[in-house]
């Protein structure tokens, strides 16, 4: 196969992984969680500040990102959509001049690599959505890649520090890949070959420059404010699953492992790219390669080792924070298992192999991904029908108070303020009144409130509900509920979702 016929194979996996991810994008259910990434863009696309202006649990560079999506596309969620999917388009192609560029004498095996990751299920369901994995996904493998580069330049520093910025913005938008940005810092100061240690302090400080830059977003909301950035960080997510936090750290491993075994045992896609990636690195000692090639496959497979490992500390322990993630990293890996396959196997089994991928994530993506997109409610056609019933209802500049921020979003009506975010109400008990009042948090007084002196316009309830009601007693709960039906009337049920407005006999 000439190199021109390689580019062409690998361009039209590229094209065709990414005409799948934007159709999957149209028809996939709503994920609950797009609602507050939406929501962010949003609020800094209006002139806000994460953390300063409004509640956001996760690293601040995202919403700064999709933001001209909001102002270029309006409010919506299908246009923010689209922004995932050139990210994971872009992911795509890094990988696919990567295998070109290493693997251009094994043409069928830098297809198949390829095809790997582009026909991967997790991959293609979640970065199709609103949240953190498409762009984290491009900084991390734009990371690698500048990084293999490197270890195989004459001048390598320049492709450091892009490495180390690349996996530095992964590192704003998902703290979870800190570790796994680290770990080319340590390779590259313990050991770098035939380098002197002068030379192998210059790599690692050359990368850990990029990688400094890279984490600016998060140094700046850290100078800024540390309480603040810890607080929505950290601090939350402990308060937020306060009930499995009982001490018991064995406990706590042993829910987390299974956690992994659950996903590994609905996702055998996931299960054979990692065997064939297991294999590739069993088999170091018969490698062709250069010792720079093994250096790079070492440094990758202990970054994956190690991004596992950061994804079992989160409580819970959710099975995307493996399907989402693993597969971009697992490319090199997968490479060279493949590269160690008997030619004559690789190249018989070449058609059979794209068969089944095709299948197998064609057979995945359209099945639910969890009961939450299962329910009907997370469906495109409810979603549009609520939107339309809240726009006939309501003025452009009126305020709605929605537990779910995603129809307020899709909208573009004014948000209650401390309502960005669904999470919030579930621990404002755990807060004093000063603390919800600086992180932007509401709980049951702030709700009462706004209630008894018909602040918003119209009030959408029942949708994301559990949150608030698992941290309410019976009494609140209903003095809460007795309060609203005295101010608003339901005039719109679709479902669970139960759009209220102010009665007629309290007029504005």
């Amino acid at each position: 196969m000439t190199t021109r016929r390689i580019t062409n194979a690998l361009l039209l996996i590229v094209v065709i992984n990414a005409a799948v991810c934007a159709l999957h994008a149209a028809r996939r259910p709503i994920d609950g969680d797009e609602a507050y990434y939406a929501m962010a863009a949003r609020q800094v696309s209006e002139g806000h500040t994460p953390y300063l202006d409004f509640f956001y649990p996760q690293g601040p560079l995202l919403p700064y990102v999709y933001a001209p999506a909001v102002i270029l596309g309006g409010h919506q969620l299908l246009t923010l959509r689209g922004l995932s999917v050139v990210l994971g388009a872009i992911t795509v192609l890094a990988w696919a001049f990567w295998l070109r560029k290493r693997h251009s004498d094994r043409p069928v095996l830098a297809v198949i690599a390829l095809l790997v990751l582009a026909a991967s299920p997790g991959f293609v369901d979640w970065t199709t959505t609103v949240k953190t994995y498409a762009l984290a996904n491009l900084g991390a493998t734009a990371g690698l890649v500048c990084l293999d580069r490197a270890l195989w330049s004459r001048t390598p520093h320049r492709w450091l520090v892009a490495g180390g910025l690349a996996l530095g913005t992964a590192t704003s938008a998902r703290l979870l890949y800190a570790p796994l940005a680290l770990v080319p810092t340590v390779a590259l100061l313990v050991k770098a070959g035939d380098s002197s240690g002068q030379a192998r302090v210059r790599a690692s400080l050359a990368w850990l420059g990029g990688l400094v830059a890279g984490t600016i977003p998060i140094t700046a909301s850290l100078v800024r404010d540390p309480d603040l950035f810890w607080f929505n960080n950290i601090q939350y997510h402990t308060m937020r699953h306060h009930q499995t936090n009982d001490g018991d750290l064995l406990g706590q491993i042993a829910a987390a492992l299974a956690a992994l075994g659950r996903t590994l045992a609905q996702d055998p896609f996931l299960v054979a790219t990692l065997l064939l990636s297991a294999w590739g690195v069993w088999s170091w000692r018969r490698d062709r390669c250069g010792n720079s090639g093994r250096r790079f496959e070492h440094i990758v497979a202990t970054g994956l080792v190690v991004h596992v490992l950061a994804s079992l500390c989160p409580n819970p322990v959710q099975n995307q924070y493996f399907t989402a993630t693993l597969a971009p990293l697992v490319v090199p890996l997968v490479a060279g298992g493949l590269a160690r396959l008997p030619s004559r196997y690789l190249h018989r089994t070449t058609a059979s192999i794209g068969v089944v991928m095709g299948l197998l994530m064609v057979a995945t993506i359209i099945q639910p991904r969890s009961a939450v997109q299962a329910d009907p409610v997370w469906r495109w056609t409810h979603f549009r029908r609520v939107c339309a019933k809240v726009e006939e209802l309501t003025a452009p500049d009126d305020v709605v108070l929605a537990f779910w921020p995603g129809y307020t979003f899709e909208t573009g009506r004014r948000v209650y303020p401390g309502l960005e975010n669904q999470f919030a109400p579930g621990i404002a008990k755990m807060l004093s009144q000063d603390e919800r009042d600086r992180y932007h948090v509401v709980g049951y007084e702030e709700l009462a409130f706004a209630f008894s002196v018909d602040k918003p316009e119209l009030v959408i309830n029942g949708i994301w509900m559990y949150d608030l009601n698992e941290s309410l007693s019976n009494e609140e709960t209903a003095n809460l509920l007795d309060v609203m039906s005295r101010r608003y009337e339901v005039v719109y049920v679709d479902g669970p979702a139960k759009l209220c407005t102010l009665r007629r006999e309290y007029p504005r």
